[in-house]
């Protein structure tokens, strides 16, 4: 059965394309909310390559989880979009912005292992990330996911 989804909302917009909140649809194997990362056909290769490296990075528990793309036609032009998990927590940027630069030690301390942890994963299969910041890496709501300090 595929995926179905809708966009609800804009989470980010950047220069090549935007990030959505998603819903699933009636009878989609999807089923809580996901993002989508979007762009013009025309400026997809960098998605589609972000595409391939998480397909090679699946199940990793520090690692965004991809659960498929496909190509959608909005406004009359193609998009391509990437479906990926949502981490509701946003981005590290935001949680630092949210405590106004202020965040307690043992935090910092466990946000920077488990980004150490999925680096080393990305290392392994010989990618380069080269684009490392606060604004780049994603949390969620504590005990979820990969924030767990204990994996």
């Amino acid at each position: 059965m595929a995926i179905t989804w809708k966009k609800l909302k804009i989470l980010l917009a950047g220069s090549y394309g935007k990030v959505y909140l998603t819903a699933p649809v009636e009878s989609s194997t999807l089923s809580a909310l996901a993002a989508v990362k979007s762009a013009d056909a025309c400026h997809s290769s960098a998605l589609l390559e972000e595409g391939l490296y998480l397909s090679e990075l699946r199940g990793h528990p520090n690692i965004i989880q991809c659960f498929g793309h496909d190509i959608s036609t909005e406004n009359g032009e193609d998009v391509y979009n990437l479906l990926l998990e949502y981490a509701a927590g946003g981005s590290l940027h935001d949680l630092i912005n949210k405590n106004k630069g202020t965040i307690p030690e043992s935090l910092v301390a466990c946000y920077t292992f488990i980004t150490l942890k999925g680096l080393s994963a990305i290392q392994e299969v010989h990618i380069v990330h080269r684009d490392i910041k606060p604004g780049n890496i994603l949390v969620y709501p504590s005990g979820d996911h990969g924030n767990n300090c204990l994996r």
